[in-house]
């Protein structure tokens, strides 16, 4: 892992008022998005899990029935985490996974995008 601060998670609200955690990467790219959340707390602890079992290496890469890849993220008891968007090789897949553990061990920055904008003067 090499961390690396140009990560970021941006916090948003689903259509339902749920809150989803994505990680964008320095080139825009999203990597992962959670699941939904009821509270924002609750999304802030899931990515913490996240990030601990990224850190510790519960990453693994699959591929589906397309031939897609993908990474997931898994919990202690085999529990997916989360799952990273598809891409067309396994090298792509690869360096995805790296960069999200390199970018949550680098403390990624949160945005928060349920704010509201600050009025300007």
């Amino acid at each position: 892992i090499k961390p690396s601060a140009n990560g970021k998670i941006e916090i948003v609200l689903d259509e339902n008022k749920k809150f989803i955690g994505r990680l964008r990467a320095s080139n825009g790219q999203f990597l992962f998005e959670t699941s939904p959340y009821s509270t924002k707390a609750g999304l802030l602890s899931g990515i913490a899990s996240i990030k601990s079992k990224a850190e510790a290496g519960n990453v693994n890469v699959t591929c589906d029935k397309q031939g897609s890849y993908q990474f997931k993220v898994f919990a202690d008891n085999g529990m997916v985490l989360v799952m990273g968007h598809t891409y067309p090789s396994l090298e792509n897949a690869v360096s995805a996974a790296n960069s999200m553990r390199n970018f949550l061990a680098g403390e990624a920055k949160v945005v928060d995008l349920t704010k509201p904008e600050p009025e300007k003067e």
